[in-house]
């Protein structure tokens, strides 16, 4: 008896024959992708590993990271593996000169460690449907196809359609990625957790053992400038994670929104001085709290005390301050920069449809100038709708998860004041608000709920 309903159970669970699967079967196939992947994988590393590993000090490296990462995914699983690596990268994001050198090219570490997570990530993505993003998917379709033309009628096709390449890779995979994932909240805690720790590092290194450009830190990454702009975006990430995180967490944030106030300041980067103030603003707005207000209106009074004293007695200093108000190191800056913007007015001017290509516009030190100068008109337009795109996100996954926001403001009010556009420790922070589901704004309508701590679980 038990023979036969075994049997009728197979049969009536065979798919019909024919062209097309049923879902089981697809999720079964699914499954044994998934299963076979870290086979595969072994077998590949493994082949390739001693190679490696005997030809130079980077390639035993990479051999011996390579067993590491195989031992990881066979205790936790490719998924787990994937969050691990993507912790690392978010950490490591802030530190743009870590990596492997070439030159005057570095390919930062981060970069490596966040696309091999993605990778142990596609076995998992295949069995999950895509929740449709109209605004971002149409965006980006508009901007990659736009760019690609311009690129190919441009006086230098390959230069341009390699610069196009990094530029599509740097803005749009991480929220298509992470889009596609939404493993929710607690993940969008945690990895920016791990951005917070990472810029705070940064500054620490700077003002221990860091060396300086002059007078002007950097950090670990490789330009004051985005050292700066890496302490902006840590600290436009913290309100939310004091918001969300576990209380355990919330000391160590505000000494590191200390930390990175004062990578801001050290930076010497003046448009990232001006946004922090305006981030501020933004902050307020959104989290709508008296308590908030007056604690951030107390914490001014001795920083307003010493801009005070640096207007009235001048400041001299390559610090934040000292180069807003026009020291002697701004000068030079302020030309070049200046120039930089008029080649790039002129370009766009003489091809406003489809730009001269993605060559030397990308140095404006204007983001959108950059961009439509490089592509024209309808790229740059599209490119604002990624970045509408991402700040919408924000707004539509709740408004308990309205602080997101305030990344996104930073680098949009940022992006016409630096060349800044395709790099992971941009576009990490900005792409957080795409690992929760849109279905969860649903549920914030016409709901009152009681004020639990949602980031108890991570406790």
């Amino acid at each position: 008896m038990l023979d036969a309903e075994v049997l009728e159970r197979a049969v009536s669970d065979r798919a019909p024959r024919g062209p097309y699967k049923s879902r089981a079967q697809r999720g079964r196939i699914g499954g044994v992708v998934h299963a076979l992947t870290p086979v595969l994988a072994t077998g590949a590393l493994l082949a390739t590993m001693l190679p490696l590993g005997t030809r130079s000090v980077i390639g035993a490296a990479l051999a011996l990271g390579a067993v590491a990462l195989l031992v990881v995914v066979m205790l936790v699983g490719l998924e787990r593996a994937a969050v691990l690596l993507f912790l690392i990268g978010f950490a490591l994001a802030p530190a743009s000169s870590v990596g492997f050198s070439s030159g005057a090219e570095v390919l930062p570490l981060s970069d490596l460690v966040l696309l091999v997570g993605a990778m142990l990530l596609v076995p998992v993505l295949i069995t999950r449907p895509f929740s449709a993003q109209a605004l971002l998917l149409l965006a980006a379709v508009g901007f990659v196809t736009m760019a690609t033309v311009a690129a190919i009628i441009s006086p230098t096709p390959l230069l341009s359609l390699f610069s196009v390449a990094r530029l599509v890779i740097g803005v749009l995979a991480l929220p298509l990625l992470f889009a596609w994932w939404r493993p929710g909240e607690q993940m969008a805690v945690w990895l920016g957790l791990a951005y917070v720790a990472g810029a705070s590092a940064s500054v620490l290194e700077a003002v221990t053992i860091g060396d300086s450009i002059y007078g002007r830190y950097v950090g670990l990454t490789l330009h004051p400038n985005i050292f700066g702009l890496c302490s902006l975006l840590a600290l436009a990430v913290i309100p939310y994670l004091l918001r969300r995180a576990s209380r355990r967490w919330h000391g160590w944030l505000v000494l590191a929104a200390a930390v990175n106030a004062g990578g801001v300041w050290f930076s010497g980067s003046r448009a990232a001085l001006v946004v922090l103030a305006l981030a501020v603003v933004v902050y307020v707005l959104l989290d709508r709290s008296v308590r908030t207000a007056l604690v951030i209106f107390g914490l001014s009074i001795p920083p307003t005390y010493f801009v005070g004293r640096a207007v009235t007695e001048g400041e001299d200093g390559n610090n934040a301050l000292g180069r807003l108000l026009g020291n002697s190191s701004a000068t030079p800056s302020d030309l070049d920069r200046q120039m930089l913007r008029e080649v790039a007015v002129n370009d766009f001017t003489s091809s406003p449809i489809f730009g001269v290509g993605f060559g030397d516009p990308l140095a404006a030190h204007n983001v959108y100038l950059q961009i439509a100068a490089a592509g024209g008109i309808l790229t740059v337009t599209f490119f604002v709708l990624v970045l509408l795109a991402t700040l919408r996100q924000s707004f539509v996954i709740g408004r308990r998860h309205l602080l997101l926001a305030i990344p996104a403001v930073a680098y949009i009010t940022i992006a016409p004041l630096t060349s800044l556009i395709w790099e992971r420790y941009i576009w990490a922070v900005l792409a957080l608000p795409f690992l929760l589901p849109v279905v969860a704004a649903r549920s914030d309508r016409g709901v009152r709920r009681p004020p639990a701590d949602d980031a108890a679980s991570m406790r």
